[in-house]
């Protein structure tokens, strides 16, 4: 019964997942059919053989028992067709015929492959295409708590195991159905052998029970140790500055090799639990055969009730269905242990997409009165709270600042304007009205964001820079880049707009990554601007090259500015203060400094100087 729940515990993992598979009904129906029909000329092309022996044993006046039952009584059968024929005839006659039924099974089984491996090589495609599409649209905090191998490893590991786990059981079936086939065949000569032959199947299942139990739990620990170890190489790889900065790579090898090696005996222990099915299935299928054979022979030949040549059927039978049914218990061993990436695949799919709450259809063009935060909260599903019961205001075409330690909740608060995040609690209202009503599209087409730490595509620099304008050209693109105070180095490049920046921007320095930020963002010309600490990594001459653009850029725009240093500060029409996701200041510099609070005590304390290079510290 275990086998019978695991299997259909198998079956149901795949139909849960089939709409992302999506072979195709038609590929399903071509493949099943030939499947069939290649297992109906394998039982037909065997059992072909023991009327040939009968038709040459009769030929040389063989003693014959009782006639063969229906359609393997062949010598009776050519005898009718061709009366007064020699048996030179009949015989060659009939060795044509079983060469043409092997011959056209050749052709079919091999046509059934090829359909098998169209539909492997579209589920593949699907899933991939469905998981990428998902991955795009789940909540940030499901990526956020992955590390990137664990999600390559889904692509990679999961989907390719996945595939195993549909193939080997399609190729089950495809056993299966040559397996009925020839219980058929045994049939059409004794039922007592066929149920013999039933019971020989029963014995093999159960012998190999506890097999594919601990098969299945070594596959959990397989499926896992690739992801494990997928993390590991994505992590050693991003942080290799770190790694050798710190002298850390024997270390960093130590914590590799001990991952690979929970993944190698966990692979070892599955591939020998594995290759333990055959021998023990082959073993009991063989004891369990013959002894169906001395029965056979016992109880029904002797007393004359089958004729010799009937078990010669058998015989054959037997010998043709004990590898069928090895390769069908191989087959499911192979499904069984391959089925924990099937699980993980379905984890991955059965996260939750943003937002819960779907966006509205109206269309944004700009801000026009104001952005007002109404007792806005956010916690991470974790519980921890970033932001509590904030309230303030963005006024049309003005540029507000949100100062603040790390760890206040400045960033959270911009996450939340971007809408990359739902608030849990309170509410954004542009000129009234809640932001969620306005089409993502209309939205992030009059926003722009500037980020601390810029994210660039392995691409050219023209393409970073209208990522996500398709239709932007060549002049626009310019004028960005001159913005951003990158025309030089681009005229000074060989390949000029078309030279590539590496993966995440590796052949730049870190002040050119952020100027491509910047004339990406420039690019879009947009109505709302977000600046999360967009000048950080700039030099001061850059830096007050870059503001004095930025400024320039922003006349007429709304900007919301995540300020560290006091030249994104000093010049902002109002400033907001967070400690620990509370809002406990807002107003002008003058108005904050005159109060003598918490952003009087910064300024007080040096922690925000008058030097552009000084940067803003943690709110006491």
């Amino acid at each position: 019964m275990s086998h019978f729940r695991s299997f259909l515990e198998l079956l149901s993992q795949v139909w849960r997942l089939r709409d992302h598979m999506r072979p195709g009904r038609r590929l399903v129906v071509a493949g099943f059919l030939t499947t069939l029909l290649a297992a109906l000329l394998e039982v037909f092309g065997v059992a072909l053989l023991v009327p040939l022996i009968d038709l040459l044993t009769a030929m040389e006046g063989g003693i014959r028992g009782r006639p063969m039952k229906g359609w393997l009584d062949f010598p009776a059968q050519l005898r009718q067709l061709f009366p007064g024929r020699g048996p030179t005839f009949q015989i060659g006659f009939f060795c044509t015929f079983i060469a043409v039924v092997i011959l056209v099974k050749g052709q079919v089984q091999l046509l059934s492959l090829r359909l098998l491996n169209r539909l492997m090589m579209r589920i593949s495609r699907n899933l991939r295409t469905d998981l990428f599409a998902h991955l795009q649209e789940v909540d940030l905090g499901v990526l956020e708590s992955r590390k990137s191998g664990e999600i390559a490893s889904a692509f990679t590991s999961n989907i390719h195991h996945s595939t195993i786990v549909v193939d080997n059981l399609l190729l089950m079936a495809l056993r299966l159905l040559v397996a009925l086939a020839y219980l058929t065949a045994a049939v059409s000569q004794s039922w007592q052998v066929a149920a013999g032959l039933g019971l020989v199947v029963v014995f093999v299942i159960f012998s190999t029970s506890m097999l594919h139990r601990r098969l299945k739990r070594i596959g959990r620990e397989v499926a896992h140790g690739h992801r494990m170890l997928a993390g590991q190489i994505s992590e050693a790889t991003g942080g290799i500055r770190v790694i050798r900065a710190t002298g850390a790579q024997a270390y960093a090898t130590a914590s590799f090799q001990k991952a690979n090696n929970v993944l190698s005996i966990a692979d070892e222990a599955g591939r020998a639990t594995n290759a333990s099915t055959m021998p023990l299935a082959e073993s009991v299928g063989m004891i369990g055969s013959m002894m169906v054979v001395v029965g056979t022979y016992h109880w029904l030949i002797v007393p004359k009730h089958l004729a010799p040549s009937a078990l010669m059927v058998i015989g054959l039978m037997l010998m043709r269905t004990l590898p069928v049914l090895n390769q069908l218990m191989t087959h499911y061993s192979l499904a069984t242990y391959a089925s924990g990436a099937l699980r993980e695949l379905e984890t991955w799919f059965r996260e939750p997409k943003f937002p819960r709450k779907p966006f509205g259809m109206e269309n944004f063009a700009g801000v026009r009165d104001q952005i007002s935060f109404e007792n806005l909260g956010y916690s991470y599903p974790n519980g921890r709270e970033a932001l509590c019961d904030v309230s303030f205001s963005v006024p049309a075409g003005k540029k507000v600042a949100l100062v603040g330690s790390s760890g206040s909740g400045k960033t959270t608060l911009a996450s939340l304007l971007l809408r990359l995040r739902e608030p849990t609690s309170g509410c954004i209202r542009v000129d009234g009205r809640d932001y969620w009503e306005f089409s993502p599209e209309s939205w992030h087409r009059q926003l722009a964001v500037v980020e601390q730490e810029p994210f660039l595509f392995n691409d050219t620099i023209a393409r970073n820079v209208a990522y996500g304008l398709p239709h932007a050209t060549r002049d626009e693109i310019h004028a960005a880049l001159k913005v951003a105070h990158l025309s030089e180095l681009i005229a000074g490049l060989p390949d000029g707009l078309d030279t590539v920046v590496g993966e995440r921007g590796s052949m730049l320095s870190g002040g050119q990554r952020q100027r491509l930020a910047i004339a990406r963002a420039v690019v879009r010309n947009p109505r709302l601007l977000i600046l999360d600490e967009a000048t950080s990594a700039l030099d001061s001459a850059s830096e007050q090259e870059v503001q004095r653009a930025l400024e320039s850029a922003a006349e007429g725009r709304t900007v919301v500015v995540i300020a560290h240093r006091l030249s994104t500060v000093r010049n902002v029409d109002w400033i907001v203060v967070l400690d620990q996701g509370r809002l406990i200041e807002q107003g002008t510099w003058n108005v904050l400094v005159s109060a003598n609070g918490a952003f009087a005590r910064l300024v007080q304390l040096n922690q925000l100087r008058s030097d552009p290079e000084s940067t803003l510290s943690a709110v006491p």
